[in-house]
This record gives structure tokens, sequence and C-alpha cells, in this order.
């Protein structure tokens, strides 16, 4: 599992840290499983996308049916470090984000 810098919109996974882990189209599940993998030393449930969200992982996406654009996936609240990370990219994008998404990040923000 390698890191990124979160410089520009790309999918992937963001740790409560604000750890960015870059994802390819449809790869996410496969990610999710290395990262519970290498983390907490464990095999993966089945569920593991949304244990990471409910532990405080941030899923992103880019959506290509119904809405077309980026999909920010979290629970609650976004992490002080993932706040500071996301927002200069996410003022950059803004026009690259399904509605909900912009909606849920302007209250972040």
């Amino acid at each position: 599992m390698k890191k990124e810098p979160f410089d520009e919109l790309k999918t992937g996974w963001m740790s409560p840290d604000g750890d960015f882990y870059p994802t390819e189209y449809m790869e996410h599940l496969a990610v999710a499983d290395e990262i519970w993998d290498e983390l907490y030393n464990e095999e993966a449930p089945s569920d593991v996308d949304r244990r990471l969200v409910r532990l405080g992982w941030c899923e992103i996406h880019c959506m290509t049916f119904r809405e077309h654009g980026f999909l920010f996936n979290f629970e609650g609240h976004l992490t002080p470090e993932q706040r500071l990370i996301i927002k200069p990219v996410f003022e950059d994008n803004k026009h690259r984000l399904i509605k909900s998404s912009l909606s849920d990040l302007e209250e972040e923000f």
C-alpha cells in the first residue's frame, strides 16, 4: 500500500489522520481489504468499506451513473486533519462534485 499526497481530486481512501491511499476506478474494496489487513492485522470483514468509514476514514469515489462527479463518503464529520487536506482541493474542484457531496463538504468548511 502506498500513500500519496492529496493535492488534486482523485479517488481513494483518506485516513482520519489525513494519509491518502489512492485507488483506481472500482478498486476501493480491494484497497480497503489491504488497509484493514495492514493496520488491524486481521482478515478484512465482508463490510470492510463501511467499517472504515465508521472508524473515521473518508472514501473518495468518482461516480459515473445518474450523477457524474466525485463523491466524498464519510460518517459524521471530517477530522481536523482531513479538513485541512481536503479543503484546498475541494475549493478548486467544487464543479466536479455531485450535489450531495458538495452540500456535505460545504457544511464541513
